[in-house]
């Protein structure tokens, strides 16, 4: 007998999936560095952005409880990606409001 040839339900490789993410987010954050320079904390709020929906996005595809809130079915990793999207949204527009005002 063959066992433990397949996973029930089929899982994907999403250590892998976020590595390449991780990279990708690692090299237009670098490439936005010189651009930002001006203005203290965007860098940061730019990769809570790219966080976020890294984050959001990867747990699509994995297996885990899903929590029905405000008439969405999120997964815990979702409620919190979208926390992060959102304050490093807030914080965006915050900087480049305050920078624009100086």
């Amino acid at each position: 007998m063959i066992y433990c040839t397949r996973l029930d339900p089929p899982v994907y490789p999403t250590p892998v999936y976020e590595s390449l993410m991780a990279f990708t987010i690692g090299a237009i954050l670098f490439g936005l560095r010189g651009i930002t320079r001006g203005y203290p904390g965007m860098l940061f709020f730019i990769y809570l952005l790219f966080n976020g929906m890294e984050r959001f996005f990867i747990e699509k595809v994995r297996i885990n409880e899903v929590y029905s809130f405000l008439g969405t079915g999120l997964t815990q990793a979702q409620f919190i990606a979208v926390t992060l999207f959102l304050i490093g949204l807030g914080g965006t527009v915050w900087i480049w409001r305050k920078h624009q005002k100086s």
